[in-house]
């Protein structure tokens, strides 16, 4: 699966490349489409509207859907037991994979770009240089 700018998602089948039904996501697909247990995560822009959607792996149905307050700086989300680590400039969000709901964060000096989480420890990549480590992300 690979998305495009106009705001699809194109299946190709491994076997012989065959194009399979594309799914319209609804905004201009950004990072990497992360596997999360029973759904996707998809990152998506829509003139500046930034969101974090999780999605049936088919891209049939969406099952919830996150809306950032400002445009994504974090290529993909980090992954740790039902919780997901995304961030923009000034913040970072915890977001629990069962409904998209924000169970934690933190304001953070630059913008975030690299995540990781170890335990429960958090770590972010800044832009700007330098590397966090947030323990409270629980």
């Amino acid at each position: 699966m690979v998305g495009t700018l106009d705001g699809f998602i194109h299946k190709l089948r491994l076997g012989d490349g065959m194009e399979l039904p594309r799914a319209d996501v609804g905004g201009m697909p950004f990072g990497d489409i992360v596997r999360a247990g029973s759904i996707v995560l998809l990152l998506t822009d829509t003139n500046e509207i930034n969101r974090l959607t999780a999605w049936t792996p088919d891209f049939r149905q969406r099952v919830w859907v996150y809306q950032a307050h400002k445009p994504w700086s974090t290529f993909r989300p980090a992954l740790q037991d039902n919780k997901a680590l995304v961030g923009y400039p000034g913040r970072i969000i915890v977001l629990d994979l069962t409904n998209g709901g924000e169970v934690g964060g933190c304001d953070v000096d630059g913008s975030p770009r690299g995540l990781a989480w170890h335990g429960h420890t958090g770590y972010v990549g800044l832009l700007q240089g330098g590397v966090l480590r947030l323990e409270m992300l629980r």
